[in-house]
């Protein structure tokens, strides 16, 4: 297995206080798996990126905007153009809080989650919605949970050469 990563932070103090978080992966992985009876050798290679940017704009106001992209894909040294399709995801993300009184906060955050072979749900949007009232040493929430009302979401990995598809249900009953 080789691999390489890099991350980098970069932030300024001043009125305007802001961080920006870079990371990045990637891999490369060789092994051998029987298929059918014989041995065959295979590769799977990865990489994967996000960015981070934290900002407070004002003493009342945060913010947090975060956005991650990945690949993954194996492949037989004797599969040719029948190697197995690139797995393609992303993730977006946006967290807003608001201080109206030095005890209150409002958050809202939202999330759209995307994977490129699934069938029904490429695209899941979730959010939420919190309210922290603090007083002494006690944090109140009231939480609302998955305001677009998503029942399911589809990831899909590789692991070798296996792929596999894992649903998370989000709605109880289901």
């Amino acid at each position: 297995m080789s691999g390489c990563r890099f991350f980098v932070v970069k932030g300024v103090y001043s009125i305007f206080f802001y961080i920006l978080k870079l990371n990045g992966n990637a891999s490369l992985y060789k092994g051998h798996s029987l298929i059918g009876g014989s041995m065959f050798r295979y590769t799977t290679k990865s990489w994967n990126g996000s960015a981070v940017l934290s900002m407070i704009p004002a003493r009342w106001l945060g913010i947090a905007l975060a956005f991650a992209y990945g690949e993954s894909r194996s492949a037989t040294d004797y599969s040719g153009s029948n190697a197995s399709p690139w797995v393609k995801t992303w993730t977006g993300r946006g967290d807003f809080n608001f201080s109206p009184l030095p005890n209150l906060i409002l958050n809202i955050a939202a999330e759209n989650n995307y994977t490129n072979l699934t069938a029904n749900d490429r695209h899941v949007w979730f959010s939420d919605a919190k309210v922290i009232y603090r007083h002494g040493r006690f944090d109140w929430e009231l939480a609302f949970n998955n305001l677009f009302n998503w029942k399911a979401f589809t990831k899909v990995s590789y692991t070798g050469m296996d792929i596999y598809a894992s649903t998370y249900r989000a709605a109880c009953g289901e």
